[in-house]
């Protein structure tokens, strides 16, 4: 797909745009996290209560999650097969 823009003005634009990240795009990701051992490094993950959400389920389960900005670190060594509350699950949209 190649999207082109017509800018009309007298001045050229500059600057830089930040693009963040796809809820749709890392819920999956998370959930995949749980199926390796070890930890795993997530960029440019969104802040929202879908992902706050799931970062609960995990710690519910055992993960280690670490959210700086950003970036999330979900380390599942220490993760336990429990049933997940409904009260989490509800608050699920994605």
């Amino acid at each position: 797909m190649n999207i082109q823009y017509r800018i009309q003005g007298g001045r050229p634009l500059t600057g830089i745009v930040d693009i963040s990240g796809s809820k749709n795009a890392v819920l999956p990701l998370i959930a995949g996290a749980i199926a390796c051992s070890g930890t795993s490094v997530f960029s440019n993950v969104p802040r929202l209560r879908d992902t706050e959400t799931m970062f609960s389920i995990l710690r519910f389960l055992g993960a280690t999650v670490d959210v700086d900005g950003t970036t999330v670190t979900i380390c599942t060594d220490s993760m336990k097969n429990a049933a997940i509350p409904h009260d989490f699950v509800s608050k699920l949209r994605g």
